[in-house]
């Protein structure tokens, strides 16, 4: 009872946050924009058969997990410096 009674808050909570986002009215997508997506498509349909997609993507996180890493370690060493009895 107490679980059903906490659930009905929270659904309630968020039907009152989203009622605003009701309001507005349907954003509807130009035919340049379809005719882009279509056209996208059909190059990295050409391109997957040359190299596939999910080798690219596996390639652009290992790059940016590693760039990620690289960075934080700047972070790090940074903050470490200005520690006054580090030289």
């Amino acid at each position: 009872m107490i679980i059903t009674l906490v659930l009905n808050i929270i659904y309630l909570a968020v039907v009152v946050i989203s009622s605003p986002l009701l309001a507005l009215p349907i954003a509807t997508l130009s035919t340049n924009f379809t005719d882009a997506v279509t056209s996208i498509s059909s190059y990295l349909a050409a391109l997957n058969q040359i190299l596939p997609i999910t080798t690219i993507i596996d390639l652009m996180a290992l790059t940016l997990s590693f760039e990620a890493g690289y960075f934080t370690f700047k972070g790090i060493m940074w903050v470490v410096k200005r520690f006054p009895t580090q030289s």
